[in-house]
């Protein structure tokens, strides 16, 4: 469960469109601020339920925790250098790691729901993501490499043809990485195309 902070960390950041309220994100794997809310309430579980190894629970957290703040260190670096940075996006994936570098969805409204929801997106959708992409109304492409079909991959050619840089994300974690490294990886790609330092 998010703390209060979280939540008004949450409501505060910028948004083209808020998202539905009444429906919880299915991407609840990339809100890194709960990943360590859980990893100190599974710490707790298996200190009492093994107290002779509590304290390698604790250095396991610990060092949890300290790769989390990396992950959230290069989120911060994108606030402050690239304020407001704005994104397209093929589903509403990575919804809490763009509130903590707080970034701006300019997706044409519909268009990541429909596309999560697998219904098919309109035309005047696909004419907004197009004319997004084609007059550099956005920053960064987020792409769901799990999740594409002829639509998303048409954008993904566009924006790559006209320069727009494409982040691919996936929705399960990738074979041979941790969480944190998947995490810390998401981060830096996202910083290295938005040319932040």
């Amino acid at each position: 469960p998010s703390t209060p902070a979280h939540e008004k960390a949450k409501a505060d950041a910028p948004h083209h469109h808020p998202p539905d309220p009444d429906r919880p994100n299915e991407h609840p794997i990339y809100n890194i601020a709960d990943a360590k809310d859980e990893a100190s309430s599974l710490t707790k579980k298996l200190s009492d339920l093994d107290p002779s190894n509590k304290t390698s629970y604790q250095e396991y957290e610990k060092t949890f925790d300290q790769r989390i703040d990396k992950v959230n260190s290069v989120l911060d670096k994108i606030k402050k250098q690239h304020t407001h940075a704005r994104f397209l996006q093929t589903e509403p994936l990575a919804v809490h790691f763009v509130n903590v570098a707080d970034m701006k969805d300019v997706t044409p409204e519909g268009f990541a729901e429909a596309m999560e929801e697998g219904n098919d997106v309109s035309a005047l959708q696909v004419a907004g993501m197009r004319d997004c992409i084609i007059h550099k109304k956005a920053d960064v492409f987020l792409y769901n490499t799990l999740n594409a079909n002829s639509t998303t991959n048409d954008m993904r050619e566009l924006a790559e043809k006209l320069h727009v840089p494409v982040v691919d994300l996936t929705e399960t974690l990738p074979e041979n990485k941790d969480y944190t490294t998947w995490m810390l990886d998401n981060a830096n790609a996202l910083a290295d195309a938005l040319n932040v330092k």
